[in-house]
């Protein structure tokens, strides 16, 4: 084999494995990323869902929309100090709350429920 091939050869094995280990890092930072994402998502659906139940227990009924419940507050009773419903949500310039995903989150009036929109998130 002549000394140009064999460079070759070891320049082709060294861009291999340099490119195999590009691949798995890029890939272990995608599912770490989706990992969080999923978490917080299940974190922020529990605090909404937690701030409808008390604006249904202080208002008796549930919030109209979204927006509602994010601007309400509330206090206990004896006690001066005043309350969000929810604090630290994302908004789109819309007005929108969102998801950890980027998409809307989907609420419904008549039975007080949230869900994602992200594909594949819906049924959380």
């Amino acid at each position: 084999m002549s000394h140009n091939r064999r460079n070759y050869i070891e320049y082709f094995v060294i861009v291999a494995v340099v490119a195999v280990v590009v691949c798995l890092v890029g890939a272990n930072i995608y599912y770490q990323r989706l990992d969080t994402r999923q978490k917080a998502l299940y974190y922020e659906l529990q605090m909404i869902r937690s701030g409808i139940n008390l604006f249904k227990v202080v208002n008796n009924s549930n919030p109209k929309n979204l927006a509602e419940l994010a601007k309400g507050v509330y206090n206990f009773p004896g006690d001066a100090e005043t309350r969000k419903f929810l604090t630290n949500v994302p908004f789109d310039k819309m007005g929108n709350m969102i998801d950890p995903f980027g998409n809307n989150f989907v609420y419904d009036f008549s039975t007080g429920w949230i869900r994602s929109s992200t594909t594949g998130y819906e049924m959380w």
